[in-house]
């Protein structure tokens, strides 16, 4: 692959699946409970070997932006990056950092579309031990309800690609060759979607 810098979304939306529902279950993912979440994303073909086999070098961070009000999971792998935009008062969200703190690993799946066919590929990374701002649980559950002004921002955050975060700011700074940034769709921001599309029509 050519060394042409590739910035954009990955795919629109990552989301959260838990495991019991890939069958069967990928090999280096056997350790891990059923219920543990495993973070998705769609990713081009020309990556996603690199994103599930470099695990030795990959760093996951989490962070805040530092004008706005959501937060991100990155993911650092060699010179490739991705971002899940997410809402910090998402219980579903804490959920599933609370199960990767206890399995010391998160699941990623990366989703590949090609010619009407697709490929999943799987990776394991290691759950950093600094995970701020998820570390305070007086969050969960007491943000506000799902509404346009924080689906819209998210989404913008996203189609404005990474930002800068002081949380984030020990990451050597790399030319990336490719940098993708997308939306966490939960169930709670699924089922706002779904009942803000009907009410349109």
């Amino acid at each position: 692959m050519s060394k042409i810098h590739i910035h954009g979304r990955c795919g629109n939306f990552g989301t959260l699946v838990p495991l019991w529902f890939f069958k069967p279950r990928p090999h280096k993912l056997e350790k891990l409970g059923g219920n543990t979440p495993v973070l998705t994303c769609s990713a081009p073909p020309s990556i996603t070997d690199l994103l599930a086999d470099g695990q030795e070098e990959a760093r996951l961070t989490f962070g805040s932006y530092e004008f706005a009000a959501s937060v991100f999971i990155r993911l650092r792998v060699r010179d490739v990056e991705l971002h899940w935009v997410v809402d910090i008062s998402d219980p579903e969200v804490w959920e599933a950092i609370d199960m990767w703190k206890t399995a010391g690993r998160v699941p990623i799946l990366f989703d590949t579309g090609c010619a009407g066919q697709e490929w999943l590929t799987f990776g394991a990374f290691d759950m950093p031990p600094n995970t701020d701002p998820f570390e305070y649980h007086g969050w969960l559950g007491k943000g506000e309800e799902p509404d346009a002004f924080i689906w819209d921002g998210m989404v913008a955050l996203a189609e404005g690609g990474p930002l800068q975060s002081d949380e984030v700011s020990e990451l050597p700074v790399v030319p990336f060759r490719a940098s993708f940034t997308m939306v966490l769709l939960t169930q709670r921001w699924q089922k706002y979607l779904n009942e803000r599309s009907a009410s349109e029509f």
